[in-house]
């Protein structure tokens, strides 16, 4: 599932709809990724790829609710968190719409919460590995 958010100075808005959608394609890479299963906004546990109409990215992991994460990265812009990669981008570019896109997700039982985590942390690196996320136009800093 697709979701592009907007931000302005007095609320958190959407500025689009929601696009059921089984893959995505990279501006980065070229490359289309079949990502096998469709995306709901209370989805825990999974890994986002945020991009910027300017084809900026970011990937990220949340064990939450992933409209929670994407509520706490507009929250983050609006109040100018210097330390939100997404607010840095957009102080830069002027520019504030991001489209939030699942990339994966931990299936089965996760009873284990140390072991989740660990395991969100190794997908987080893959994707930022497969989309080249340490580099323009990626905006993650490290793995």
């Amino acid at each position: 599932m697709t979701y592009l958010w907007g931000v302005s100075p007095v609320a958190i808005v959407p500025i689009a709809g929601v696009t059921k959608s089984k893959e995505f394609s990279s501006n980065n890479t070229g490359n289309v990724y079949n990502i096998g299963f469709f995306a709901k906004c209370g989805m825990d546990c999974v890994i986002y790829l945020a991009t910027c109409t300017c084809s900026a990215f970011y990937i990220g992991q949340t064990s939450r609710p992933l409209r929670l994460c994407i509520s706490e990265h507009l929250i983050d812009m609006r109040n100018k968190k210097t330390s939100n990669a997404l607010y840095k981008h957009t102080m830069i570019h002027k520019h504030v719409s991001f489209r939030f896109i699942v990339t994966d997700k931990i299936m089965g039982n996760r009873m284990n919460k140390a072991g989740w985590h660990i395991i969100l942390n190794s997908k987080e690196k893959k994707w930022l590995i497969k989309l080249g996320g340490l580099f323009p136009p990626g905006l993650n800093e490290h793995l």
